[in-house]
């Protein structure tokens, strides 16, 4: 999803976007961003860097590291990245709005109380002075996923299979299960793997980052040619 992809008519404003959300999801929204504004006003910068990843895709992050390092519960952790990710990319999508009027259509749809106004508008302004980088995070991100179906989820946990003899001997084995889900209606894959084949999917993944990583330092040389 693009950023203008956000808007919800074309080139609506920020309060036309917030007036197309169904009330069971502003009531979600407001307890998300109820718990981020609670949060250490020191942690909004690791949030955002994150808020960008989630935008795209919940793989991205796990809110369980964000849970231990804001020591906070999982839950709230999640609460944590979907406010964020809303601000950061509203923010984004829309431009034109001041750290003012956006506060003031949240807090018109009840999403933020007038106790938490001071804090939404400095959350608000560090999200803006950070403006031009994250759209850049987030277009590239949206870039990186045209086309094809994208991972959207991962989920493993691990069974235990269990067999007997006839003499009463019990054999066991670990088995990994995984769920794969993308963007694209019923593409969800649903696999097992021994212990092996998942230390070979770890190699494989591993050599893919180091590649991914050589691509960027290309990218990178690139852009400074460019740049210069």
């Amino acid at each position: 999803m693009s950023l203008d992809e956000l808007r919800a008519h074309g080139k609506s404003t920020f309060q036309d976007t917030v007036k197309e959300i169904p009330q069971r999801s502003k009531d979600q929204l407001k307890l998300s961003i109820g718990v981020l504004l609670s949060l250490d006003s020191a942690c909004w910068p690791k949030a955002l860097r994150v808020s960008v990843d989630a935008f795209e895709s919940s793989i991205s992050s796990d809110p369980r590291d964000l849970a231990k390092e804001f020591e906070v519960s999982v839950g709230d952790a999640r609460h944590i990245v979907n406010g964020t990710t809303f601000f950061a990319a509203m923010l984004s999508a829309h431009p034109e709005c001041t750290p003012e009027q956006f506060v003031d259509v949240l807090q018109q749809a009840g999403i933020v109380d007038s106790a938490q106004v001071t804090v939404a508008l400095k959350l608000a302004e560090t999200v803006i002075a950070e403006r031009p980088e994250l759209t850049e995070e987030f277009e590239k991100g949206a870039l990186g996923n045209v086309v094809l179906p994208s991972v959207r989820r991962l989920e493993t946990s691990v069974d235990v299979r269990l067999s007997t003899s006839d003499t009463g001997v019990i054999t066991a084995v670990p088995v990994v299960l995984m769920m794969l889900d993308t963007n694209a209606e019923g593409q969800v894959l649903w696999c097992q793997m021994s212990k092996q084949e998942l230390n070979a999917m770890i190699a494989k993944l591993n050599r893919a980052k180091k590649d991914v990583e050589t691509a960027e330092t290309w990218i990178q040389s690139k852009s400074a040619t460019v740049g210069g």
